[in-house]
Formats: C-alpha cells, structure tokens, sequence
C-alpha cells in the first residue's frame, strides 16, 4: 500500500514536471510565433517600399522593351523597303501601306519578344537585364 502510495506520488510528480515542461515549451513557441508575427509586420513596411521600387523598376523596364520594339520594328520595315524595291516594288506613299506593314512587324515583334527572352539563355528581357530585374 504504502509502495503504491509511494508510486501515486512519482507519477504525480512526473506528471506535474511534464506539464510544467509543456507550458514552458508552449510559452517559447508562443513567444517565437509573436516575434516571428512582429518580424513579418515590419518587414512588410520595408517590402512596401521595395515593392514600389521594384514596381517603378518594372514600369520602366516595359517602356524600355517597348521602345526596343519599336526600334526592331521601323528596322525591319525600312529593311522590307529596300527588299521591294530590289525586285522593282515600293510602298505607295498615299495609302499608308508602310504604316500598316509597320504595324503588324510591331504587332509580332511585340506578341513574340518577351516570351522569346524569358526562354532563351538570357532568361530576360534586355531592358530588365540593363536595370537588374
């Protein structure tokens, strides 16, 4: 009886360091959970501002691939010029051939140009290459 007693009251107290080790352990994953939270609102203010950045960045780097483009593409266009006239044709300066031709160069330039980039080796675009994107 008196063993039984005795083994009640290890149990007990093997129990109560058991708790006591679990609310200690819930306490540091609780602390750890409201830095981690704590680090994540404020990294979130210093994300805003890079993100903005990046948006700013990014905003450029388009209005840089598309003036690339339309370099190509009036490229291309006197290109097909001088290949006309070769072989004795030429734009009609009236009807605005050339703009239409020009327009359709750019219209596939365009639609081919990034997706092209982002497979090949570059793995980007020029303009997002000259600004590190």
């Amino acid at each position: 009886m008196e063993k039984d007693n005795i083994n009640e009251a290890q149990i007990k107290s093997e129990v109560e360091a058991t708790e006591m080790k679990v609310d200690r352990e819930e306490n540091i994953m609780e602390e750890n959970t409201n830095v981690e939270i704590h680090n994540l609102i404020n990294n979130d203010s210093v994300d805003n501002d890079k993100n903005e950045n990046s948006c700013t960045k990014t905003i450029l780097a388009n209005i840089l691939d598309q003036v690339l483009i339309v370099a190509a593409s009036s490229v291309l266009v006197l290109l097909c010029d001088v290949i006309l006239k070769l072989f004795g044709y030429m734009f009609v300066q009236g009807t605005g051939a050339i703009i239409v031709a020009a327009g359709i160069i750019y219209f596939i330039i365009n639609c081919i140009y990034a997706p092209l980039m982002v497979k090949s080796k570059a793995k980007n675009t020029i303009a997002r290459k000259i600004l590190n994107i």
